[in-house]
């Protein structure tokens, strides 16, 4: 595998990671930012910071914003 094909497949996990967390924040009663999810948001961010995804968002800033809002 090349280094521009690794760094496509990061890349890619990065994507399917911001969007699985987004989905679980909405579908779960309680949301991603809860003490019951099974998601630790703080290590996700963690990973995903830094990274571009749509244009020039960062994939920290799309799971923020993607969020509900905290009850």
């Amino acid at each position: 595998q090349s280094k521009a094909d690794s760094s496509e497949s990061e890349q890619l996990c990065v994507f399917v990671l911001v969007t699985c967390c987004v989905l679980y924040d909405w579908i779960s009663a309680d949301g991603i930012n809860s003490p019951q999810s099974t998601i630790d948001i703080k290590a996700v961010t963690g990973v995903v910071s830094g990274y571009k995804l749509v244009e020039s968002t960062s994939a920290d800033n799309i799971l923020q914003t993607n969020f509900k809002p905290r009850r």
